[in-house]
Formats: structure tokens, sequence, C-alpha cells
């Protein structure tokens, strides 16, 4: 058998040099192949080095993962550095060196100061020459540059940045100084520069926290990344939005945009420079005419204010066009022109790919909002069902509609119940209820939720595929291209509160205080502004008037002091918008007709479920959830698709996490049908065919706290076959022999013989999931027992009527916290299983009264489930009932526990 090669990435890292090729695939256990010659003026290349190993063309590739390899380089002997810059451009110019011997050590303590002086000489685009001198200083163990006692930024690279923006190294043994990088301009003299011993900057380095904005537009779109003060960036026009922007798309899309380190800047009036016929420069020969559409961005640089504070950037010189056209011939790199000045660049080949990216690449691909590892069980509401739906119908539920109408079949529906709110309950050991009808009676299995909702918090998503949900997306991932698909539906609901320790509930007087607050609030920003504020008018003003009322912002949500969280910057994003007005600019008359205004805004700060935010505020409680709600396809070429109407896109999500969409229902439900305890019981009773027997359980005199449990130790037992009703009060003295063969007798009163015949109802258990072909069997039994089938449908068979079954409990219970079960179990018996249905009914009339008629208060839509169980464990159990009320010493009912002891 041919073995599968193992493709992996060979990466060139030239160091301080340029290589032509970054990286490509190569063949684990084959030979590398060819290796790019890597370029760095005043060097000599020695080759590429994988650790201290040189390797060549012919070398052998072991790895079995991406491998980096290094360039090594030493410095050329006896060559002249050449520079035509000479006197109009940088010099470094040692002017002097001045090193202080201090004569008494204890001047400055385990310091020496060493000092080296530098010129930086620059040119401004009018041509006017400036100068300026930096001093090298060694300040304990670290050389770096200042202007006079202040030190000059390094980036992140290590270069250190003088006010021109040309960028200088040092180093760290020698202290010496060389220029690294320069910023381009025109020399008045000899007009375009050319050839100089360093790399070119179109302009200076724009680092990521003093970016304003980016503006990208590509072949397929434009889009916008504005970054605010609070260091956060946004998507522009999504700013409403919890942040989905990707740190590391925006951290690449910020050094490609701000970093522009040339490759080499051409000369354009060299005689094979490519002209038109009017003598001026062809830039379409590069791709970077108007007709080539190339890549355009624009980066902009945010300004400050006199009191330091960081403002929209305006002004000349703060933002800076660049196109980007074709690849090189030789594919070094990509031509580029700078807007404003007649210069082609060759730009990194690793720049374009990251402006080429959809808006879609640069953003997280999110559907469920972050859950904490300690929080992620704890979840409200949760809703799984499936529905054929119409594309109108899933658009307008992602818009913000419903989704109700259109669903045909709910899964499963529950709660997550808080320890203390479930003990000493029914449910004291089931973290999860059921919030509705569905399967009414079956106890949830809390270890298959369990793995749900980890799936759900570990989530990995691959990619988002479309931002900004469509009529036409839906059609195309969630549909498969049709007008109706078949999609399932999940929302619930997490405590925003619980997943945050230092935060507390909102000590608000009154749910209407804290809407009285949002919406005063919101009257005092919408108000702020002035004819003057109108061009500027963004959410960036709107945030910082936030923050000067004391809120803080954490993750795209606000909090104020008083811990109550809110997202108020999308709340006022929805105010603006449902008035009318632009995101970016409002008509300040419009404002001022304040009586429409104070009650739109009014009607909006009051809302308790914002839809189209994905909040929900609840009254009772004062928490504030997120609310996660999400249509996925059916899979699709073996994919799923996720859309989501709270982060408005459809992401591709890796099928594991969504496993549970392909559940029978078994999965969903505990094995053990009827987990109450004793102590809660009231009423058994046990139909089958003619036979009834009936149980009535008084616990009233054991010793019963809210605090302590419930305890059975005095429990009463009556039991009624239709004869009357007796108290189970007898005592059977069985004999056993031990081991070692010894005689011995066991005493066992009726109320251990009740309690043992109980635990074999508790641990009867669901044996299996009944397809639609065993419904159909099961449809075509024979009930009646006069061998003819009874020819019910699969429809039938999930309500079929009491005579056709073999066996039917009843019972009823009431815990501690005054909680009330009535549930019955019907058992049909065919092929060796039985099939079971069960459902819980009202223990009370129709006035709310305890009534003994409680068996027959059976509802509409009995729940069913398609399980079944061993058959013939309920004959025995039939059995059992009897020998529990005889109480024959020969027909003791012992369970595993009970064994006598030798």
């Amino acid at each position: 058998m041919k073995q599968e090669e193992l493709i992996i990435n060979l990466i060139f890292d030239a160091g301080k040099g340029t290589s032509p090729v970054q990286s490509r695939e190569a063949v684990s256990g084959q030979a590398i192949g060819d290796l790019p010659i890597p370029e760095r003026a005043g060097f000599a290349f020695d080759g590429w080095y994988l650790g201290e190993e040189r390797v060549s063309a012919e070398t052998l590739l072991s790895a079995e993962e991406d491998v980096r390899l290094e360039a090594r380089w030493s410095k050329k002997q006896g060559t002249k550095r050449t520079s035509v810059l000479k006197k109009q451009r940088i010099a470094i110019v040692c002017l002097a060196v001045l090193i202080v011997l201090l004569a008494v050590a204890t001047v400055i303590v385990n310091d020496i100061l060493s000092v080296t002086a530098i010129e930086d000489v620059y040119y401004t685009e009018d041509g006017t020459r400036h100068a300026k001198t930096y001093y090298i200083k060694k300040v304990g163990d670290v050389w770096g540059m200042y202007d006079d006692d202040d030190k000059m930024p390094v980036n992140t690279d290590g270069y250190h940045i003088a006010i021109s923006g040309n960028q200088y190294s040092i180093d760290q043994e020698t202290g010496k100084c060389k220029l690294y990088a320069m910023v381009d301009s025109y020399d008045a003299d000899i007009g375009e520069l050319l050839g100089f011993d360093a790399r070119v900057m179109m302009y200076p380095q724009i680092t990521q926290s003093d970016i304003y904005s980016i503006v990208v537009k590509n072949q397929s779109e434009t889009f916008e990344v504005v970054r605010h003060a609070n260091g956060i960036a946004y998507l522009k026009g999504r700013e409403g939005r919890i942040n989905i922007l990707d740190a590391n798309a925006f951290a690449n899309l910020a050094t490609a945009c701000g970093y522009t380190l040339t490759i080499e800047k051409l000369n354009l009036k060299s005689v094979d420079a490519p002209k038109n016929e009017d003598g001026s420069i062809n830039y379409a020969s590069y791709g970077l005419s108007d007709a080539d559409n190339p890549i355009v961005f624009t980066i902009t640089k945010r300004a400050f204010d006199e009191e330091g504070n960081s403002c929209a950037a305006t002004g000349e010189g703060s933002s800076y066009t660049v196109r980007v056209g074709n690849v090189t011939l030789t594919g070094a790199g990509y031509y580029a022109k700078l807007e404003g000045r007649d210069s082609v660049y060759i730009m990194s080949p690793t720049v374009a790919p990251t402006l080429v990216k959809s808006i879609e690449a640069m953003v997280t691909p999110t559907v469920i909002h972050p859950m904490t590892a300690t929080t992620y069980l704890m979840v409200k509401d949760f809703l799984l069902e499936k529905g054929n739906v119409s594309l109108g119908n899933a658009y307008s539920f992602l818009k913000g509609g419903d989704f109700t109408a259109a669903h045909q079949e709910a899964i499963v529906d529950f709660s997550y119940w808080d320890l203390f709110d479930r003990e000493h309950s029914f449910y004291a050991t089931h973290p999860y209820t059921t919030n509705s009808d569905i399967k009414s009676g079956y106890f949830l299995d809390s270890d298959s939720i369990f793995s749900v909702l980890a799936s759900l918090h570990q989530m990995s998503d691959i990619s988002c595929v479309k931002l900004g949900v469509t009529e036409e997306a839906i059609k195309e991932y969630l549909f498969n291209g049709g007008e109706r698909g078949d999609v399932h539906h999940i929302s619930f609901r997490y405590n925003l509160l619980e997943r945050n320790e230092i935060l507390t509930k909102q000590n608000y007087e009154s749910t209407e205080e804290f809407h009285e607050r949002i919406l005063e609030e919101a009257k005092t920003i919408l108000r702020q502004y002035t004819e003057s504020d109108l061009e500027k008018l963004t959410f960036e003003l709107a945030r910082d008037t936030l923050e000067s009322m004391g809120y803080y912002l954490e993750n795209g949500v606000f909090y104020d002091k008083a811990s109550h969280l809110y997202d108020v910057y999308t709340f006022l994003a929805g105010v603006l918008m449902d008035l009318g007005y632009s995101v970016e600019k409002i008509n300040e008359s419009a404002m001022l007709e304040t009586g429409d205004l104070e009650a739109k805004v009014e009607a909006l700060a009051k809302r308790v479920d914002a839809t189209q935010t994905g909040y929900h505020y609840d009254r009772e409680s004062g928490d504030v959830y997120i609310v996660n709600e999400i249509l996925i396809s059916e899979r699709i070429d073996g994919k799923y698709y996720v859309a989501s109407s709270h982060y408005d896109m459809i992401v591709e999500v890796d099928q594991r996490h969504f496993a549970f969409l392909e559940w029978n229902e078994k999965k969903w439900y505990s094995d053990r049908f009827n987990t109450v305890e004793i102590a809660y019981m009231t009423d058994l009773e046990i139909v089958a065919g003619n036979k009834n027997y009936k149980f009535r359980l008084d616990n009233s005199e054991s010793n019963s706290t809210i605090e302590n449990g419930q305890a059975s130790d005095k429990l009463k037992v009556y039991a009624n076959t239709g004869s009357g009703e007796k108290l189970l009060d007898y005592i059977i003295n069985r004999p056993y022999t031990t081991d070692t063969g010894m005689q011995k007798t066991e005493t066992i009163p009726a109320l251990e013989n009740f309690r043992n015949y109980y635990k074999i109802l508790q641990y009867m258990s669901l044996e299996g999931y009944m397809d639609e072909k065993e419904l159909e069997k099961l449809a075509a039994a024979d009930f009646t027992g006069d061998g003819v089938a009874d020819g019910y449908t699969p429809a039938d068979c999930r309500a079929l009527p009491d005579e056709a079954c073999d066996l039917i409990i009843y019972f009823r219970a009431v815990d501690l916290r005054g909680n009330s079960m009535a549930k019955i179990c019907r058992f049909y018996t065919y092929s060796g299983h039985s099939y079971l249905t069960i459902e819980t009914v009202s223990a009370y009339d129709q006035n709310g009264a305890a009534t003994t008629d409680w068996r027959a208060l059976t509802e509409e839509g009995r729940a069913y489930g398609m399980f079944f169980v061993d058959a013939s464990n309920l004959q025995s159990f039939v059995t059992d009932t009897e020998r529990v009320i005889n109480g024959s010493v020969n027909d003791i009912i012992v369970s595993p526990d009970m064994a006598p002891k030798s």
C-alpha cells in the first residue's frame, strides 16, 4: 500500500534581509529542493540553517510539522557604503564620542553612562531640510536613543524611532547605532531618492495603538475598521454589537498598512520606465491605474486634543492612501503607489494576501456567546426544535422574528435549577427540569445535557462564511440552494452576572429606577451635540460620555459603579437607529422635537427583551441574560452551517459540536423513569388486566424538616385489593444457611419488605429506543388477545387506549417544598418488549383541591416517548406486588443489599 505523503510548510526567515520566497510546501522524507537566495545590503549570504545544521537542496526533510529555516549572514569585507544622499539626506555623523569616567564610584551606583551623538537629517514634502540631534546612551545595561532626557519609543521589532519616523538599530553590546529604515520623501536638490543603504518606508510607522481607522477596498468589497480610544477595534457599522473583530486579523492588517517597509523603490526616471505617449508614467503597467481596479487602503492616524485626549483624526499628514497593484515578474512583491507621490515601490509579498481577505476573514466566527468553564452548565430556557422552514420565515426569524410558528417538532426544553432551589424536592438529583409538556413525566439525563453544553462552551468555529445574514446567504448555506430547509433551532439564556466574580447583582430599588436611569442617560447623550458636532458624531463620543458618567467597558459591555450590567452602547445604537437617525450623523432639528423624541426613547428604555441585541432583563431577579439563538442546517456536503441572530453571521462549525442533533430520544432522558424518594410517595396503584392493587403511604409521623430532609422511619403503608384497606403490619421470619453451613433466621418487618419492593420500581429502566419500523410492528400487534391485529396506525400507538395496556402504574407524591406530582406509566407489551408511555397529570380538580379522581385527569397530548422496557420484568413486578401484600414467608422480596450476612 502506498504511504500517504506528508505535506509540511517551509518558512524562510531572512532576519534583517529579504527573501523572494517567504514560504512554500515540501514533502517529508524527500529532498528539500530549490532554496531561494535572500539579500541584505552590506552582508553576504552564508546559507540556510535548520538549528545549527546548514541545509541544501539535497538535504532530506525528516520533519513532521512546519519547519523554519533561518538565513545566516556575514559582513562584507572591503566594501564601502554607497549612498547618493550625501549631505542632502539622512547622515549619521558621529559628532563626538564623550565618555565621562566618574572618579568617585558612589556618585552613580552601579551605572556607567556612555553617550554618542547622532544627527537625524530629513526633508519634509515641501523640500525643507531638517536636522535633529539624538544621544545614544547606555543607562545601566541598556542602550537607548534619547532626545535630551526623554527616551525615544521602540517598536515591537526593537527599532528606535525618531520624530521624523526614521528607525535606528542599536547594538546592545557595542552601542553602535545604525539607520535601519527611513521615511521616504522628495529631496529638492536631486528629486526622487534611490539606492540608500537602508529600508524605505512610504510614511512613518503607525503602530496599532495609534491607528484611528483603516479602510480597505479590494476586488470584492470595501470595509472599514475603526479603533476606539479604549483600545478595541470595531467594524464600521457594527459598533452597536458585542465586538467580533478578530484581534489577530486586525493586528495583521495594522502591520500591513501601518508599517510599509518596502523592498525597493523604482527609478521612474530610467529610460526603461514605462511611459505614456505624453511622457507621463504608465501606471497601468504596474496594475496601479483606476482601470486596473487595484487594492486601495487608507490608514488614518489618531489625533489628540490640547489636553492629550484621543479624538478623531483630522488634518494634513495624518492619513495615507496606498494603491497595491500587480505582483512583480519575479514574484518578490507587489507594486504599490502612495497617493500624492509619483513613486512606485515594491511591497512585501505578505501584504497583499492580508488586504485581499474578505470582511468575513476579519471577524472571529462566533454563534454562541462565550461561556465560562465554571458556569456554562447554568443555562435557562434551553430549547431545541426542528422544522421545515421557508426561506422567508428563516430570514424573518434571524432579523428578530419568531421561529415557533414554523417548527414541527420540539425535541427538548429545559432549565438549570440551582441546588438550593431543588434540594428536598423530587428533583434533588436532577439539575435540569423541563419547561414544557415535552415528554412530560420523563426525567432528563444530566450527563447528556452536560455533554451538550460542554460542546457549546468549547466550540471551535471553523470560519465565518457570511457576515450580515441575507436571504441569499440562508438559501446557499442553510437550505442548500432551495427555498425551504430542514433546520434546527436552538435558543437559551446565559446569566452574564454569574460569569464575572467581581460583579454582584444590581442594587437598584426597583426595575423602574433602573429604567429611569438608563432613560436619563440616553437623553443626556442625545442632547449633548451642537451643530459643530454633527460632522463628527460617532459612537466614540457616546462612549466617552458614558465613561464620564462612571461606566467602564469590558468585552464590549458596559458596567456601572453599582455593578449592574447593561450594554448601554448597544442600547444607544438602537435608540439612534430606531429614531431614524444615521449612526454617524444626526439631524439636530429633528432631535429638538423633544416630545416625540422622549416618547420614543422612553419606549426603548423600558424594553425588557432587546431581541435585536440579544439581551434579556429579568424583572424578578434583576439579572441580565445574553440570549443565544441560532439556526443550524441539516448536514450539507458533510458540513454544518450555523446562522446566529445575535451575531448576525453564518458560520461553518465542526460537526462534533452538534453531534447531539443526531441523537434519538433516549439520549436526552434518564434510564430511570421513577427516582422519587419513598418518603414523598402518597399513593401507588398497579393495574394489570382485571387485577387492581392500591397502596396509600402515610409518612406524617416521620421526622421531616426542610433543613434536614425527610425521613421515612415511621412510614405507614396501607394496601387495598378491593376488599378494603389494611395496614401492612407483619413480621417475616426467614430461615437461611450461612456460607459455613450454620442455620439462622432473619426477621424482616413489612415496612422493610415494602421498601425493597419500591426499589424494584425505582430500578426499572428504559432498555432502548424504538424506531419507526418497530412502531409499525407495534401498530400491527394484538393487544386484545383475540389473535387478530388491532390495526392501530403508528400515530395511534403514541396514545394507545388504556384497555390496550398490559400494565398501568399510577403514583402521586408530595415533596417537602410542597410540589405535587401525579404520574401515569402505561406499558403496551409486544414481541418480548413493552412500549412505554409516561405522562404527568394534575392531582387537583379545577378548584385547586386535591382529588381522589386524579387518575382520570389525563390531559390531551399524552406524552409517549419512543422507549421500551423488558416485558419479563413487568410480570415479575405484578407477582412481587401480590407477595408484598400477602407477606408470605415463602414469597419474600429481598433486594441485593438485603441479603443476609453470615
